[in-house]
């Protein structure tokens, strides 16, 4: 971004006679194609850092497919066992939760938009539409115009937050599929900045 004589010396006295100039017809062609040019050099320099929309697409899109896939890998690896005994009492105390009843309605929906059948919850898919669920009542309800109440919200994100602790410690195929996630989510939240 090349400046102007007046931007260069920081003088009030040249920083007038610019503004003067360039509010002339006759005058303004220079400056305003000065203007022009370091306004293109800081975007381009913000593209540098930020990248272009379709390298953020394409970054997005990536993401995309290898979190399909991992997603996948994670639901047919499905629960360890042993560990889902050792957690037992904590996954039968979060089942009983009110948010999550009623989530599993709003699961089962949303899975049938997809012409899908959750009939067992306690399967790493069935808990991955129930977090799909509270995501979507929480996204609801920080929406302007939700009237459920602060309170009920920090239930609701409380009970999404102890639902990810329990499935990540029952499935750990699906904790590697959330911090691959996260990691590559990391690029397109820079580039968002």
């Amino acid at each position: 971004s090349t400046p102007t004589l007046a931007q260069v010396a920081d003088d009030p006295g040249l920083a007038q006679l610019e503004r003067t100039l360039l509010n002339k017809p006759e005058t303004a062609g220079p400056l305003n194609r000065a203007y022009a040019q370091q306004q293109a050099a800081r975007k381009t320099a913000l593209a540098d850092v930020a990248g272009t929309p379709a390298h953020r697409a394409a970054i997005e899109e990536g993401r995309s497919i290898f979190a399909k896939q991992d997603y996948s890998d994670a639901i047919a690896a499905g629960i360890d066992q042993d560990m889902a005994k050792a957690l037992k009492p904590q996954i039968e105390s979060l089942m009983k939760r009110p948010s999550i009843q009623s989530a599993k309605m709003i699961a089962k929906s949303l899975a049938a938009e997809q012409d899908k059948t959750l009939n067992n919850f306690g399967s790493v898919e069935g808990m991955d539409w129930l977090k799909k669920a509270l995501d979507n009542q929480i996204s609801k309800a920080q929406s302007g115009g939700a009237s459920i109440g602060k309170t009920k919200l920090a239930a609701l994100v409380q009970t999404k937050q102890d639902l990810m602790d329990v499935l990540e410690q029952i499935a750990p195929a699906y904790k590697t599929a959330n911090d691959n996630y996260a990691k590559m989510s990391r690029q397109i939240n820079a580039s968002d900045v």
